[in-house]
Parts: C-alpha cells; structure tokens; sequence
C-alpha cells in the first residue's frame, strides 16, 4: 500500500513539474567483444556434421545434447590422458631400468651357479686326491712321486676351492644386490603401474561412452565417418591466408579427401575465400568438392563461419565452433544444408 501512494505521490508531483531526485545510476559499460591478433592455427580435434532434413524440434534438441555430451566426455578425458602420458614417462625409464637390472641378475645368477659347480667339480677332484693319497700311504711301499703329486694336486685344490669360494661369496653379494634392487624397483613401479592402470580403465569408460554417443548421434544427423584429422591456417607475408583440410571423409567412394587453399600442379585450389576477422577470431572460408579429378565440374561446396568459443577454458586448449552450409550443385536446383563444426587446437 506504502510503495501504491508513494508510486502515485511521483506521478502526481511529476505532473505538476516538480524537480525530482533520481537514484544515482551505475555507468553503463558498453560490451566489448573478444579480438584475436592473426595466429597461425593447427586444429587437431575437429568434428563435423550437417543436419537431417525433416529432423523434428524433438530430435534436434536431442542431438544438440548428445553433441554437448560428446564435448563433456572429451574435456572429462583429457586430464586422464594427460595423467596416463605423465605416468608413462616415469613408468619406462624405470621399466628399462628394471629390464637392465633383470638381466643383469640373471647373468649374476647364471655366473654363481657356474662359479658354483666349478667350485664343487673341483673339490670333488680335491677329494679323490686325498682318498687316492691314504690309499698310497697305505701301501707297504709307497711311490714317493705319485704321493708328491697326489699332495701337489691336494693343495691346489685346496687353493682353488678357497679361492672359488672367495669368489662365490663376491658374486653372491653382487647377485643379492641386484635381486634387491630388482625388488625396491618393483615396489616403486606397482602404485605407479596401479595409477596408470586404474585412469586407463576410467579414461576407456568414457571413451566407450564416448563410441556409444557418436553411435546415438549419428541416427540423427549425418556425422562423418572419418573426421579431419587436421584443419590448418597460415597467414602469409602477402596478407593471404593458407588453409588445409586434412583426411576429411565426406562418407562417400572417394575415402579420405585432402583440401587446400595450394593446388597441386595445374589444379585448381580445393579451399578458397579464406578470411579472418579479428574481432571473435572468426575464420570464414569455403571447401569445394568436384566431381572429377580433372576439376571440371563442381558438385558441392561448403562454406564455413567459425570463431573463437570457450575463452580461457581450465584446460588450457582454444575451441573454435559455428557454422557449415553445404550447396549442392544439382541439375533441378541446388540443395542447401546447415551443419556444425566444433574444431580444439590439440587432442591431449
């Protein structure tokens, strides 16, 4: 009721021309777009797809979130990834070490058990000699040579075996240093292998997830099979723009298709109309697809409109994202389709 009057106390005073007291204002401050200095650009994680005539509002949202779970996975995988490529790098070279250290044990191992029957071989030999020895000096007439050399071959045996036996306690020491070794570098790598083992198993969910996603999505649109595995600019010293598309598969006989702003000798260029606009760091550029390898007839073109999304994303990745427009040149009039292109600079 209080607020009613002094609504209608304003207007009355207005009316009547009284000077009123505003409350202050904050300043407006006028949107300023994001701009983007010219910036060579690989883009390695690239998606692509157009959308089905007659796809209902229904479906249309569905894919729209499908595609949106896709990015999900993708963004909840990279840190697994990157967690995996971190772990491998401690988990080879302690691999190869412990490769080294194994084999090293088992030459340790190999040598005792040599060292060892040598020693054994020997004693044995020692033994006889002895035995060989009393029964000599048991004879009425001892042969002074033969007990000489049977005595002779007795304290070299005697010398052999200690000295065998010297050296079979170093080797053991060796050999139990190396199988120690061996163990204190197993301990270090199980929880490494453990972790590395545990993100794998979390990052092939998603990927999975991931499979069955594109699987959904694309019962709805129409997904390529195989998508660029690279799109490319380069700005030239000229002021021209260079651009590639790389293995893009456009789900036809002609597999994986190659597109450049540079032809091959005597071609025509496959990208042309490659602009940039710093203001959203947007790319606009057309891919023509010709019916023939000599290029004399054009059957379709796409013209793309991408820019700059998700600035300052935590992963540290730039995303491009917008449009695709595919004309097809047909005899009774051409066939116009929209699509969506959604390109990050790096996979990992």
């Amino acid at each position: 009721m209080r607020t009613f009057l002094a609504l209608a106390m304003v207007l009355s005073l207005g009316g009547c021309g009284a000077n009123l007291v505003e409350a202050p204002r904050r300043p407006l401050t006028p949107i300023e777009l994001a701009k983007f200095p010219k910036q060579d650009w690989r883009l390695a994680n690239n998606k692509f797809f157009l959308w089905r005539d007659g796809l209902s509002p229904e479906k249309v949202s569905t894919a729209q979130r499908i595609a949106k779970r896709i990015d999900q996975l993708d963004t909840e995988a990279l840190p697994l990834v990157r967690r995996m490529n971190e772990l491998s790098r401690k988990i080879d070279p302690l691999k190869d070490t412990q490769k080294l250290l194994g084999t090293h044990a088992r030459g340790a191992k190999a040598a005792c058990d040599k060292a060892k029957k040598r020693v054994e071989a020997t004693d044995k030999i020692r033994v006889q000699a002895e035995m060989d020895l009393a029964a000599e000096l048991a004879l009425p007439t001892p042969n002074a040579e033969r007990v000489a050399a049977l005595k002779a071959q007795i304290a070299q045996g005697k010398a052999e075996v200690s000295l065998g036996n010297e050296q079979l306690k170093e080797m053991g020491a060796l050999r139990d240093k190396l199988d120690k070794d061996v163990k204190n570098l197993d301990s270090q790598l199980a929880p490494i292998v453990t972790e590395f083992n545990e993100t794998e198993a979390q990052q092939q969910v998603i990927e999975q997830e991931g499979r069955e996603r594109v699987a959904e999505i694309t019962e709805l649109v129409d997904w390529y099979k195989d998508q660029p595995t690279a799109v490319i600019f380069n700005f030239q010293p000229d002021g021209s723009i260079g651009a590639q598309i790389s293995d893009w598969n456009l789900n036809d006989d002609a597999g994986l298709r190659q597109f450049s702003t540079a032809p091959g000798a005597g071609g025509k260029p496959t990208i042309t109309n490659v602009i940039y606009e710093i203001v959203g760091g947007v790319f606009k550029f057309d891919a023509h697809v010709f019916e023939d390898e000599a290029q004399t007839k054009l059957r379709e073109t796409y013209a793309f409109k991408i820019s700059r999304i998700h600035y300052d994303a935590r992963d540290g990745r730039n995303f491009f994202g917008g449009d695709i427009i595919r004309t097809k040149y047909l005899p009774e009039g051409n066939e116009v389709r929209r699509g969506i292109a959604k390109l990050v600079d790096r996979n990992n």
